[in-house]
């Protein structure tokens, strides 16, 4: 090529356009090149010593096409599966359905209050769409997440006047309480078991569409899930003989207030029922409770979305307008247009300025939409407390009570130290997962005839100083006594052989009993090639939980205990401990003891002389893993925070509540925390043994530039797996070049699209919420999880034995290709070579030329 001329042609070296036209030009025939190169693989060849040796050679090679997905038959260009078989991390997306029932919005209750359906849905939507629930005690999220679909309902007016009327006969009076403006309000209290069966008939009539609505065979429909957002209006709820000043106006509301409590628990308006739903009422309130020691999660005046303030705000607009409108001098209005009718000219004639109402309504919505995604989140998509649920066939209880006195039996009904038994069995046999039995007994035991369990007690009580307010107004210092749970709890782990007679002794009688389930336990997992680190984390945790091949033993120990510190309390807050081995549950004969909490209507009591509450609440969450409801892990935190909003209502847990029953909505929690466990479990386990494949085959196979494999299939999203088996069906590989031979890849490809229908089954019986069917195939899925990771470690041991006397080199394949990358790579330099040397020319003859000056203005000219 003739430099001169192409400096004719193309242009001097100095204009800026053409120099960079010609890098244009460079740049893009590197593309070219490389983008030819990707479709050109390396060969990653481990070489044997000679054939003498008796030592086959072993190639592995990405041929042509470097791991893309295979061409499908419509032609379009995708993995086989987007799930297990790719190489992203997907989690088991379960859908979940949430239906609001919308009571009193629609200009029939308080304050005539219209709620926009349309602008409040799309805020909830667009806020929350996907939850992922987290472990409590390890902080770590689980390997599926819900995704929330919303489905609003607007009741009929029959609905509202049907719930006003229950509300209104169900008030009693109580204190007083102060409004913000420090002025007493008359307040009334509503039992909610008086006025749950206005709730559940509402409830099942719109909501449940079969007759059988039972704890593990609930209805069929989308969701049984409901969140009931009423707005009763309390002109019509004013309480038989009470008389209270009526406003004029139509759109106020009388002053008194009302609050929700159970059996004279927490006062709030909000609360969880008997079966699949929570009430939200916005006219009830406000009413403020939480903890004395830290403001977390304390609910104020403010907590729930006030309607008043919208109401007030379009009122004030109103006013403002109309003393403006008066104001002007009377003109004559223009002349409606000829479409718009008489109803309609009224109304846009008395419309207020809409700006600051819409400021307030948009306000509310948000208000509203974040009620609604806390309630979803603490009830019905709620964290675990443990992140392994035993799923064993068999539960043996034992409720151990510990005296150091003989003033009464705790175990003898008739006295207000009775431990009520039959009420504990009939809600454990509710707490059951499908096909598990149980077994309930119960036994007293002196303290002095277990020192061990004695000296475990001691070892756990410690002291605090606290300062209190006392009656003169000043602050003095105090000293009290608890227990700490978590030093409790390892003491008595380390003791239980105290009690093994009475407590182990049942799970030793149940595993001699069942020969066959330890015959059938054995044969499966001779049969499922356990790896040895799976087996030692198995054994572990089956010591840990103290089971036996199919019985697990979950022992309640309370300890009846006179002559300690009257306000003796468990980690200063509590009469309860949980752990997943046992449960410690305190009891003194101190009547009450006051709490760290408080409510408008003074401080929280507890009453240490009756756990049967507090048993309950301890097994809940021992054997189904339930976090209390105001619980939830903050991942910004890195902590476990709380909102006292959802303590109260049909629940036995924390310092607001007074139930000594679990919600249907618990009870769904158990089976689905125990299915939830096992894809969990079985997800990891895929996922580490898929992984581990890839790992595997990424220290002998590397692209064309030597980037790891691993790096490829992140950017084609596809799996190895899945790339193997493709490729080996469309002949574009043999076997020769792969790491596996192709009848395991096809049966590796093969169980990963089993697993998924599985995963994918497992889901769609958790979103209509057939739980006792959804357990049955969790279980099935671990089990052909773990086969599945046994046999993956199998044939990669396999590959590794093979492979232990070769040495790995990487080399380019040798033929026509090496002498393609050649030329290539010589063109690029000839042509590098004659640019520069053009360059150098044209600037040579341009510095070569006479400078010419040119002058511009007259005056500088000669």
């Amino acid at each position: 090529i003739n430099a001169e001329y192409m400096g004719e042609f193309i242009g001097p070296a100095t204009d800026q356009p053409h120099k960079n036209m010609r890098l244009f030009l460079l740049v893009v025939l590197l593309l070219v090149v490389v983008a030819r190169a990707e479709d050109q693989p390396l060969v990653a060849e481990i070489p044997t010593p000679s054939a003498d040796s008796g030592v086959a050679h072993m190639n592995l090679t990405a041929d042509s096409g470097l791991f893309e997905a295979p061409v499908d038959g419509d032609g379009l260009r995708g993995p086989a599966s987007s799930f297990l078989l790719d190489n992203r991390e997907h989690l088991v997306a379960v859908p979940l359905v949430v239906n609001l029932a919308l009571v009193g919005l629609d200009a029939d209750g308080a304050y005539q209050f219209r709620l926009s359906n349309a602008d409040f849905m799309y805020n909830l939507v667009e806020s929350f769409r996907e939850h992922t629930p987290t472990c409590l005690e390890t902080g770590e999220r689980l390997g599926m997440y819900y995704t929330v679909v919303f489905e609003d309902h607007s009741l009929p007016t029959r609905s509202l006047r049907e719930i006003e009327d229950h509300l209104r006969d169900a008030m009693k009076p109580a204190l007083a309480t102060p409004a913000p403006s420090n002025e007493r309000i008359p307040t009334f209290d509503i039992n909610i078991p008086d006025v749950e069966d206005i709730f559940d008939a509402i409830y099942t009539t719109n909501f449940v569409r079969s007759s059988e609505d039972t704890e593990h065979a609930p209805s069929t429909t989308s969701s049984a899930y409901t969140i009931f957002l009423i707005n009763p209006d309390k002109r019509r709820m004013v309480p038989h003989g009470f008389s209270v000043t009526m406003p004029e106006a139509a759109h106020d509301q009388p002053r008194f207030n009302y609050r929700y409590t159970f059996m004279g628990g927490g006062h709030s308006q909000v609360f969880l029922g008997r079966k699949r739903y929570v009430v939200i009422d916005l006219s009830a309130g406000p009413s403020q409770y939480g903890a004395l020691t830290a403001g977390e999660g304390t609910v104020c005046y403010l907590t729930i979305p006030r309607i008043e303030r919208v109401a007030s705000t379009v009122r004030e607009i109103a006013a403002e307008h109309q003393r403006h409108s008066e104001s002007l001098p009377p003109t004559t209005p223009p002349p409606p247009p000829a479409d718009v009718a008489e109803g309609e000219e009224a109304a846009a004639a008395a419309e207020p300025l809409p700006v600051l109402a819409t400021l307030r309504e948009v306000e509310l919505h948000s208000g509203l939409s974040s009620l609604v995604i806390s309630a979803v989140r603490h009830l019905f998509a709620p964290d675990t407390r443990f992140d392994v649920i035993d799923f064993s066939e068999k539960l043996v209880v034992p409720l151990v009570v510990l005296r150091n006195h003989h003033l009464f039996d705790p175990l003898a009904s008739g006295h207000r130290f009775s431990i009520d038994l039959k009420h504990i069995e009939s809600e454990l046999k509710a707490m059951l997962l499908p096909n598990q039995q149980l077994t309930f007994i119960s036994g007293l035991h002196n303290m002095h005839d277990h020192r061990q369990i004695s000296l475990a007690l001691a070892k756990s009580i410690r002291s605090d100083t606290v300062h209190e307010a006392s009656t003169a107004g000043t602050y003095g210092a105090s000293i009290k006594q608890y227990i700490d749970s978590e030093v409790l709890l390892e003491e008595l782990s380390m003791a239980s052989d105290a009690l093994s007679s009475g407590v182990l002794g049942a799970a030793h009688a149940y595993t001699k009993a069942m020969p066959h389930v330890l015959e059938a336990h054995e044969t499966a997992q001779r049969e499922s090639f356990l790896a040895p680190s799976l087996q030692r984390q198995r054994d572990k945790e089956s010591a840990k939980k103290s089971s036996s091949h199919g019985a697990r033993v979950l022992p309640v120990f309370v300890f009846s205990l006179v002559g300690f510190a009257p306000e003796l309390l468990i980690d200063q807050k509590s009469l309860v401990a949980v752990s997943h081995d046992a449960v410690v549950v305190l009891q003194t004969n101190t009547p009450s003891i006051q709490l760290p909490f408080f409510t408008d209507a003074g401080p929280v009591f507890t009453h240490p002389t009756s756990p049967t509450r507090h048993i309950l609440a301890g097994l809940a969450s021992a054997i189904g893993g339930i976090a209390a409801p105001y619980e939830q892990y903050d991942h910004f935190h890195k902590r476990v925070v709380v909102d006292y909003l959802w303590a109260t209502g049909h629940q036995p847990m924390g310092p607001f509540s007074n139930a000594n029953t679990l919600s249907a909505v618990h009870l769904d929690h158990i089976v689905r925390n125990a299915v939830i466990s096992r894809v969990s479990a079985a997800w990891r386990c895929v996922r580490s043994s898929v992984v581990a494949m890839e790992a595997f085959v990424a220290e002998y196979m590397y692209s064309p530039f030597g980037e790891p494999i691993e790096h490829v299939l992140k950017l084609q999203h596809t799996g190895l797996i899945d790339y193997w088996f493709h490729a080996a069906a469309h002949g574009e590989i043999d076997e020769s070049q792969l790491a596996i031979p192709v009848a395991v890849v096809s049966r590796l490809h093969q169980d990963l699209e089993q697993l998924e229908a599985l995963f994918t089954r497992v889901s769609t019986l958790l979103r209509f919420l057939r739980l006792a069917e959804a357990n049955t195939e969790s279980s099935s899925l671990l089990v052909a999880a773990q086969a599945f990771s046994a046999y993956m470690e199998l044939k990669l041991k396999e590959a590794r034995d093979d492979m232990a006397c070769c040495r790995l080199a990487h080399h380019h394949k040798e033929g026509p290709q090496y002498l393609w990358y050649l030329g290539v790579f010589s063109l690029i330099f000839i042509l590098a070579k004659m640019g520069w040397d053009w360059a150098n020319t044209l600037q040579s003859r341009s510095s070569s030329r006479p400078t010419q000056r040119r002058f511009d203005n007259p005056s500088w000219r000669m």
